[in-house]
Parts: C-alpha cells; sequence; structure tokens
C-alpha cells in the first residue's frame, strides 16, 4: 500500500481559478508518473474553505475538480443543496442509511409476512421459559412438534384459514384424539398467534375466530359429597397417614396435587393460619386461610426445614417426581386403594364424568362453597382460576343458588306485615287489608 506524504509538497495553482494541486512524492498515477490531488478553494458565509476533490489515478483532473467548485457555488447563490464537499459526504451517507434502513424494514416487512408457525412457535416457547412450568413448556412443545407443525410446515400464518385448523381438528379426532385434545391443540395455534400479534410479527385476526371448532363436554357430573370424604378419610387413617393427610389438605383447602406436593414449611404460617401456595398452574402465588381440622393437622406434624416438604409420603420421599427433568405427580396409590375399598366408582369405571378422582376434591371444594353461598370472585382467589371461565363447569350449582334466591324472595314477599298478604291472581296483584 503506498503512504501518502503528500502534505509535505507545496500546493500549486491551475489554470482553473480556485483549483490548485499537490504532486506526491512517493504515489504514482502509473508505472512512473507521479499523482497529482486536486483542491478546490471558495468562501462559504464569509470564511475561506479548502476541500480535497480527489486524485488523478481515480480520475480527477484540474477540469472536474473547476466543475465541482462551480456546481457548490451555484448551490451557496440558489440556497439550495450540499455548500461544502463535507456536506455532501454528510447527506450522501445520511441517504445511504435512510436507504438501508428502509431496505431492512422491506426484508422485515417480508419477513414477517412470510413468518410461519414454527419459526414464530419457536420465538413464543423460548419467551414462555422465563414464567412457564417445565412442564407446561414440554406439553407445549409437544403438542406443536406432534400435530401443528406437521399441518401447518410452511405455510404463512397470514395465510392460514379457519379451514386449515378445522382439517387439523378433523385430524386429530380421526385419529382417536379426544375433542379436549383437539381443543388444546388449536388453542395453543390461538396463543402462539397472539403473541405474535402483540409482538407486531403478525398482523390480521386470527383465524380461530371463525374456525367450526369441536364442543368439548369435560364438566364432572359427579363429585365428593362430605359423607363420602369423611370416609375415605376414616379409611386412609387407618392405612396410611400419609395419605391421609394429603387427601384432608385437599378437602380443606381446594388445592390441586401438584400445589400440596410442593409446599414447604416455610409457606405455612400457623400464626396467622394460611398457606401460601407458590408453585401453581397458573404461576400466580395465593393464600387460603387454614380451617381449625388444617391446623390441628400440621400442628401434629414434626416441624422440618424451611424448604423441605410440609408432606411427604410414608417412606419420607416427596409426594412429586422428576420425569425427564420434569417435575410430576402420580395418584397417591392408597387414595385409589381407598376408592376401590368403598367401592365409591363401582359402576362409573368407564364413566370418565362420573368416575371419581384425586382432582375431584378440588371440584367438592368449589362445588361447596359455592353452595354455601361464597360469592364467585372469593371462590376464584380461593382456588387460584385465572379467569372467571372455570364457573361454567359449575353453572349448575349457580342455577340452584338463583332457585334458592328466589324462593327466599318469594317467601319474603307472603310474609304478612299486619294482616295484608299478597294474593296470586294471573294477571294482577290484590292486596287485602286489615280491615276487609
Amino acid at each position: 500500500m503506498q503512504k501518502n506524504n503528500s502534505k509535505a509538497q507545496p500546493k500549486i495553482k491551475t489554470n482553473f481559478i480556485g483549483v490548485r494541486s499537490r504532486v506526491s512524492p512517493t504515489r504514482k498515477n502509473g508505472p512512473i508518473r507521479p499523482d497529482e490531488c486536486f483542491f478546490i478553494r471558495y468562501r462559504v458565509d464569509g470564511k475561506l474553505v479548502e476541500e480535497q476533490v480527489g486524485w488523478a489515478s481515480a480520475g480527477i483532473t484540474a477540469k472536474s475538480a473547476y466543475e465541482e467548485l462551480c456546481r457548490l457555488q451555484k448551490n451557496i447563490k440558489k440556497g439550495i443543496g450540499p455548500r461544502t464537499l463535507k456536506e455532501e459526504r454528510e447527506l450522501n451517507i445520511a441517504q445511504e442509511e435512510l436507504r438501508l434502513k428502509e431496505l431492512r424494514a422491506e426484508e422485515i416487512r417480508v419477513a414477517r409476512d412470510n413468518i410461519s408457525f414454527p419459526t414464530i412457535f419457536k420465538m413464543y416457547i423460548e419467551a414462555g421459559r422465563v414464567n412457564k412450568s417445565p412442564k407446561v413448556v414440554k406439553t407445549q412443545e409437544g403438542y406443536a412438534k406432534r400435530w401443528l407443525t406437521p399441518h401447518l410446515p410452511t405455510k404463512p400464518m397470514k395465510d392460514i384459514t379457519p379451514e386449515d385448523l378445522e382439517s387439523l381438528q378433523v385430524l386429530m379426532l380421526e385419529q382417536k384424539k379426544s375433542p379436549q385434545t383437539a381443543k388444546h391443540a388449536i388453542d395453543l395455534f390461538r396463543a402462539t398467534w397472539n403473541w405474535g400479534k402483540k409482538r407486531k410479527l403478525i398482523q390480521g385476526d386470527c383465524p380461530v375466530g371463525s374456525m367450526e371448532r369441536v364442543k368439548v363436554d369435560n364438566i364432572k357430573e359427579r363429585w365428593f359429597t362430605p359423607e363420602e370424604i369423611d370416609r375415605i378419610l376414616v379409611w386412609l387413617e387407618v392405612h396410611d397417614q400419609a395419605t391421609y393427610r394429603l387427601v384432608l389438605l385437599a378437602a380443606h383447602t381446594g388445592a390441586r396435587l401438584g400445589e400440596l406436593a410442593q409446599i414447604t414449611w416455610d409457606r405455612v404460617n400457623l400464626e396467622e393460619g394460611v398457606i401460601n401456595f407458590v408453585h401453581t398452574k397458573s404461576n400466580n402465588p395465593r393464600s387460603v386461610p387454614l380451617s381449625s381440622e388444617a391446623k390441628k393437622m400440621i400442628h401434629a406434624l414434626k416441624p422440618g426445614k424451611p424448604h423441605e416438604p410440609l408432606l411427604l409420603q410414608s417412606d419420607g420421599s416427596p409426594w412429586y417426581v422428576m420425569r425427564n427433568g420434569i417435575l410430576d405427580t402420580d395418584t397417591p396409590l392408597f387414595f385409589r386403594k381407598a376408592l376401590a375399598a368403598l367401592k365409591l366408582n363401582e359402576g362409573f369405571e368407564k364413566l370418565s364424568k362420573q368416575r371419581l378422582t384425586f382432582h375431584c376434591l378440588r371440584h367438592t371444594a368449589a362445588t361447596t362453597l359455592l353452595a354455601n353461598g361464597v360469592d364467585p370472585r372469593t371462590v376464584q382467589e380461593l382456588l387460584g382460576w385465572s379467569t372467571m371461565k372455570m364457573f361454567e363447569r359449575y353453572a349448575h350449582v349457580i342455577k340452584k343458588k338463583k332457585k334458592k334466591a328466589i324462593d327466599a324472595l318469594e317467601s319474603a314477599l307472603q310474609n304478612k306485615k299486619g294482616n295484608a298478604k299478597i294474593i296470586n291472581f294471573p294477571d294482577k296483584f290484590e292486596t287485602v287489608g286489615a280491615g276487609k
């Protein structure tokens, strides 16, 4: 690379006014001829400016340098365009940056318009690892890998139609998957879409809203009665104390099995009489008051270290297991034995909506609370429901409550005040006073 020592040489005038040049002692224009650099001198706002135009080896001549000078002077005179070569370079840089920005924006637009489900799901699931349990993440990855990605491999999200999702739904049902499983897959697609739309990766409305969805009826038609829970506890108290404690706390808090399995001693405050569930399905912690029976049971336990499980199996192991790095829970063996011994599922073995399970303890808690007049919002907070949609499962209880309320209203209206009473007629009410 040739070193530029042109500063050591004096600048000389050329045949063009305002143009000077300097010969380089080292730089060559060809094999022999020294290279020559051209400069222009002019005034801007009364100040003398001198700028380098370029080298003869790059095609610059005194004449072309003079033409550049004339162009700049014309800009100065008219007050338009760049007035100096420096301003022009800065303007060119800004224009190039703008061009690149627009090009990048166009590339992003094209990429966004052509983004597929596998691409956006990968972003969605990675973002979800921050606030979702590993079990939920693994389940969603399973749905995407088994159903959504093979069915929607390359089609841009914006081009996916309700018919595409309906065909996936039909495929899953044809392969003997339950309506609930098909619903989960479609719900995952919608969650992915909404996540992408919120981040402006997708535009338009989600096609799930316009599709014909399979109807899911998984509402339990049977749950434990207080008498059945009492029978289970009596049986368990004799056969397995550890399961007895687990079932008692489940019945008295309405907590999920996974929540109970992960409760540690530092999450229990016996002085205030509350238990704090942190590892919840929705990842939203909640506090539940302890009943006197629950407090009595916990008081009888040998206290453990703050981060040790509150409830353990008879062999001292926790109620949860780790499978492929994912925390999981199984229905306690002695709970299943209690159901069998007491014949609580006899005749219901093949009727999933009427077969009693450990989770039915939670349904029983919800039903009992609502049936006893606890307002829905309080029930939601106690059981940790993320939305009020869960109340659809207990519409029968709310319906009975409304009927009971109307019966109470009717009874109140029919009570006498003095000797007055209300007599019902087909199309009017007549009040009969005491003096009539």
